[in-house]
């Protein structure tokens, strides 16, 4: 899984809860996921509350799931947010 995920429309999917999610204390709620970024916006975390994926400088991440099908199934929903 990890290897197959397309960070630009992950980034996408970002910008999409970031523009019209509810701001929260830690940044922006949208159809079950939470999106935040750091102080200079280097690092970019979205979560479900079960499964995180951390974004950081250059493109890197690290997806941390309890499951490789919960991994799956979050990644899928969020490519699928409209």
């Amino acid at each position: 899984m990890k290897n197959s995920i397309d960070i630009h429309k992950v980034l996408q999917a970002f910008n999409l809860i970031s523009k019209n999610g509810d701001k929260t204390p830690d940044g922006f709620s949208y159809q079950g996921f939470y999106a935040q970024s750091d102080f200079d916006g280097y690092n970019l975390y979205l979560t479900d509350k079960q499964t995180e994926l951390h974004i950081f400088f250059h493109n890197k991440y690290e997806l941390n799931a309890p499951s490789n099908e919960l991994a799956d199934k979050f990644i899928k929903r969020l490519l699928a947010l409209k």
